[in-house]
């Protein structure tokens, strides 16, 4: 999930919907959609496009859950 709505190459509006963080805090979700970023892997340079990645105006950070994409593997 993001902050940065100029992040996203592809976006669709969410109305109503919110999540709830482990501290209990509630925070609006404005919109889901894709990212592409840029990785190194043994220097060696690849383009990686999240999914499904949650726009939360709110939360002032980027968090990216790791596990989740070991659940869902490379998909090419």
């Amino acid at each position: 999930m993001t902050f940065d709505r100029s992040a996203f190459v592809t976006y669709t509006e969410l109305i109503d919907k919110t999540i709830v963080f482990g501290t209990k805090q509630e925070t609006k979700v404005a919109g889901r959609g894709h990212i592409d970023i840029k990785v190194s892997v043994d220097g060696k340079p690849f383009n990686v496009r999240l999914m499904n990645v949650l726009h939360v105006p709110g939360i002032g950070h980027q968090l990216l859950s790791v596990s989740k994409i070991i659940d869902k593997g490379p998909q090419c």
